[in-house]
């Protein structure tokens, strides 16, 4: 009587569970080895860290602490500003040039704490995968809202509340490329540098899309406070900025959008 052979199955190698990540623009857990979000449609970054990865999460503490180091600096200028503004405020009218001067070194200063701050964390970045058809669509009704609301919030505190913040400044066309300067391309190209890019994928890592938008804002609102009256709207602005870079996935539509907006204002102001 012949025995019959049983053969055994090895065991064979476990299966691993897929290694997963959150996707970059809507902040939802997917898996790393795909191509393209399922939630939303973004496309995976090839550079982003991945769950299980060699980066540390000390890297993005480090990051954290650096953006709010940076924002810290911006906010005791801005303080330093205000303070400059209120003691000499009995002192007679500066003339328009000394005005420009002063808003010049201002912002001369934020450059230079901009520009270490985005050099310094890492993975601070102009462009994130852009969608650029949603940045056109968007670009001129967010533009509409952003001075809908400047426009409403100003004539609400003027006119019903009684508010002003201060006698109207001459503002004269002979310092026009200075004007456009101070007051429309610093502001468009580096304070959306530093509120939609440094502070903002820094503080993305651990608040997630929308909190971080919240924050920012709030942030650009306070680093005003020479413009105490104006804190609401900006931050009105800050989240329409928000959003559109969140949507966009680039700071080109935020930059032009704020870049527009105060050369609208520049404009009336000139006129009137």
């Amino acid at each position: 009587m012949k025995c019959k052979d049983v053969s055994v199955s090895e065991p064979g190698p476990e299966r691993l569970p897929p290694v997963m990540q959150d996707c970059w623009r809507c902040q939802k857990t997917i898996e790393a080895s795909i191509s393209k979000c399922p939630h939303c449609g973004a496309p995976l970054r090839p550079d982003e860290p991945i769950a299980g990865s060699p980066r540390l999460p000390s890297a993005v503490s480090q990051d954290q602490r650096r953006a709010l180091v940076a924002f810290a600096l911006t906010l005791l200028v801005s303080v330093g500003f205000a303070v400059f503004q209120s003691a000499t405020a009995g002192q007679g009218e500066f003339s328009e040039k000394d005005r420009l001067v002063q808003i010049s070194v201002l912002e001369l200063i934020d450059v230079i704490i901009v520009l270490v701050a985005f050099f310094s964390i890492s993975r601070a970045v102009v462009t994130d995968r852009p969608n650029h058809g949603l940045g056109f669509l968007l670009l001129f009704p967010m533009l509409a809202l952003a001075l809908g609301i400047n426009f409403g919030y100003h004539w609400i505190i003027n006119n019903h509340l009684g508010v002003t913040e201060g006698p109207a400044e001459t503002q004269s066309m002979s310092y026009l490329p200075w004007y456009l300067v101070v007051i429309c391309l610093q502001p468009a190209i580096f304070e959306e540098l530093f509120f939609r890019s440094v502070l903002f994928r820094p503080l993305q890592k651990v608040m997630g899309n929308h909190m971080t938008v919240l924050v920012t804002s709030v942030m650009f609102g306070v680093a005003h406070i020479y413009v105490p009256l104006s804190i609401p709207m900006l931050i009105s602005m800050g989240i329409i900025l928000g959003y559109l870079r969140l949507w966009t996935g680039s700071l080109i539509v935020p930059m032009l959008v704020h870049f527009i907006h105060n050369g609208v204002i520049l404009a009336l102001q000139l006129q009137a």
